[in-house]
């Protein structure tokens, strides 16, 4: 009896599974959405005839189930027999003409929200449909927003919207459009969607950027480095490879970026990028030009291209406007077709879903079986040895100030060894360039014909194949006269924030962000001391910019009158400020920001019991406050609304009134310059 109810369990588990799975399975496409949520690759519209028409369009829309469903990818499989899965309810709750049609340029889509479980589809400007229509993949339900705050957001199918790590979309629309308030921008813009708030801002985006059909990759540190494409009027672009544009989500900035190698692509469009396991490098794939290589490689660490080692049996044909994403250790191309909207690949005996295993960056293999448990590989950091890419320069030059420094080159049997010039000369304000020159034997000290000496506590530092060596000392005991030391004076650069402070027993590490971290195990004073020591009746306000906390007074007579703490980067520094100052500290009162002034009101002063009232100042509730700077991004990073040292310096026509109320005036785009100006007060 329990083995009769076992089997029935058993064939109602196949049943429901069995009617999961799409049958048939889903048609070809191209121009479709791919977004990458929870262990499904859902797959959003596109279409398959060329011409397309309305009453072509139509009739995709007749089956819900083929315009939105998913690729199960938490069970392993092989691409003869995809395991494409129905989404529950899909025929019910798939409104389908509430997204802008194909023809009209159709949808973005990417994922976002708290959790990351949401699609939000982003409806073009041809369409009086709603703004934004959501997908919850967790209990599967729809949403949609006919409103989004500040500015209505732009998607088409020819965009590739990005998400960063803070659940923002950004949606590059590189052709003319006119935003809802009938702006007409014939220069496209940059939307940003925040996908939490449901608010969206439009920013301007750099020259060049009029494209459609390009790729979009985000790099760890919050940079989108954009690529290829075609120009409005349907040209690719030609330098699309040879410069690609960088965009810091952090600050809002552009980049035009200058690549280099013997393989950089020709200008091509309907491409695909994924960023490689290591973090670093950009994988593409496909594309429309036909005389272009199936895949290519952008090292960003030396924006070098390169062609990858590429083993198993790969497709034949190229593919052009298909979709691809990581998933595990495998590069997973979806769909697309030629630069013809034909899709010969299923007559040459190739399926609808690639599969490139990534996980070996020196070699990649394409496979024709999904593992969802493949073990990733260790990846290899960034390096900038040119023999890496198959260069055939194998000269280098190193440029820079260097003192004492002795570097011994360790090649491979093919690579030259570079000498430093016997007539080169260290002068004050002079750079050092050593320039490659080719020699016969395979180990050089690269200082005249010297062999150094032997030593200990010194430095050594690996770059580009060089090891070089700095320092050290091998006399016990030493003395200032046996070290000798002579220096140099070269140009000063000032170094923001904290001046670091390093020494020979201490072992830095540079990580891949170029940040180096000096652990100091041992007491010691910094140049700079500006944080106040206890204190308590203090008081504290946010500065006009949003991120400065300007404090004042206390009962700690050893502390000064005025201290700011940057919440960017929590440095604290005394800020520079003029005007008639109260004469002595207060504790015990109270702060408000009022207009552009810090009003402080009544307390006591240090020391003696007694309180002041309140007395006429002249202040002006009128008073203009100037332009905010942008705000610093989350998570803040440092940027140019950072403190700096001279920046403390300057000098601002601010006023502060004193009596027993006084009026801190704090302009935000120079908070480190507060003035204090007063009218007579009296006390009693």
């Amino acid at each position: 009896m329990f083995n009769f109810i076992l089997l029935l369990l058993l064939l109602q588990i196949l049943t429901i599974v069995k009617s999961q799975l799409l049958t048939p399975s889903p048609s070809v496409r191209t121009l479709h959405s791919s977004i990458y949520v929870g262990k499904k690759l859902y797959i959003f519209g596109g279409f398959r005839d060329n011409p397309l028409t309305d009453t072509i369009e139509s009739t995709y829309n007749q089956s819900p189930n083929d315009r939105f469903f998913y690729l199960d990818v938490s069970r392993p499989f092989d691409t003869s027999t995809l395991p494409w899965t129905a989404i529950p309810d899909n025929e019910k709750t798939l409104f389908l003409n509430l997204f802008s049609s194909v023809l009209s340029g159709g949808v973005a889509a990417s994922y976002g929200g708290e959790k990351n479980d949401t699609i939000y589809f982003i409806n073009n400007e041809n369409t009086t449909s709603p703004s934004v229509l959501t997908f919850n993949t967790s209990d599967n339900s729809w949403l949609k927003y006919s409103s989004i705050s500040v500015e209505r957001p732009i998607g088409r199918n020819q965009m590739r919207p990005i998400t960063d790590y803070n659940g923002k979309i950004y949606l590059l629309a590189g052709f003319p459009f006119t935003t809802i308030q009938n702006v007409t921008r014939n220069q496209g813009g940059m939307f940003i969607f925040d996908t939490i708030e449901l608010s969206c801002v439009l920013k301007d985006a750099i020259d060049g950027m009029l494209r459609v059909e390009y790729s979009a990759t985000l790099l760890p540190n919050g940079t989108i480095v954009y690529m290829g494409g075609k120009d409005p009027g349907g040209k690719s672009v030609a330098d699309g490879f040879r410069i690609v544009y960088l965009y810091n989500t952090i600050d809002n900035t552009w980049k035009p970026q200058p690549t280099f190698g013997d393989s950089i692509p020709n200008g091509d469009n309907g491409i695909s990028s994924v960023l490689g396991l290591d973090g670093f490098r950009i994988i593409v794939f496909g594309g429309h030009n036909i005389d272009n290589k199936m895949l290519y490689v952008l090292d960003t660490t030396t924006f070098n291209w390169y062609e990858p080692n590429v083993s198993g049996k790969g497709p034949t044909l190229k593919r052009c406007d298909h979709t691809a994403n990581v998933i595990g250790r495998y590069m997973v191309i979806a769909f697309g077709s030629d630069p013809n909207i034909k899709f010969d690949y299923k007559q040459n005996g190739e399926n609808d879903v690639l599969l490139l295993d990534i996980g070996n960056s020196s070699n990649y293999n394409w496979v024709d079986h999904f593992d969802p448990n493949a073990v990733i590989p260790p990846q290899s950091p960034p390096q900038s040895s040119p023999t890496q890419y198959n260069n055939k320069n194998d000269t280098g030059i190193i440029v820079g100030v260097v003192v004492g420094v002795l570097a011994l080159s360790i090649p491979s049997n093919s690579e030259n060894v570079m000498a430093i010039p016997s007539d080169l000369e260290l002068s004050s304000g002079r750079s050092l360039t050593i320039i490659g020159r080719d020699l016969p034997e395979k180990e050089s000290w690269m200082k005249s014909d010297l062999t150094p000496s032997v030593r200990t506590l010194h430095s050594s530092i690996l770059v580009n194949k060089k090891l070089y060596i700095f320092g050290g000392f091998r006399d016990n005991p030493l003395t200032d006269t046996i070290e000798n030391n002579s220096w140099h004076s070269y140009s000063q650069q000032n170094i923001s924030g904290e001046r670091p402070i390093s020494r020979n027993q201490m072992r830095p590490i540079t990580v891949y962000n170029g940040k180096i971290y000096l652990l100091a195990g041992f007491p010691f004073t910094t140049l700079k001391i500006s944080i106040p020591n206890g204190d308590n009746g203090i008081s504290s306000v946010l500065g006009l910019d949003g991120f400065r906390m300007i404090v004042f007074g206390g009962d700690n007579t050893d502390n000064k009158m005025l201290y700011v703490l940057n919440t960017t980067n929590f440095n604290w520094y005394e800020p520079k400020n003029s005007g008639t100052k109260p004469i002595m500290k207060r504790s015990g009162y109270t702060a408000n920001v009022i207009g552009k002034y810090m009003v402080i009101a009544f307390g006591k002063m240090v020391k003696v019991m007694y309180f002041y009232l309140i007395l006429p100042i002249l202040f002006d509730p009128d008073d203009v406050i100037p332009p905010s700077p942008p705000q610093p991004s989350s998570p803040p990073q440092p940027s140019s609304t950072q403190p700096s040292s001279t920046q403390y310096n300057n000098i601002n026509n601010t006023r502060i009134i004193v009596g027993v109320v006084f009026a801190l005036s704090i302009p935000e785009n120079v908070m480190s310059d507060l003035e204090l100006s007063s009218t007579s007060g009296s006390s009693y």
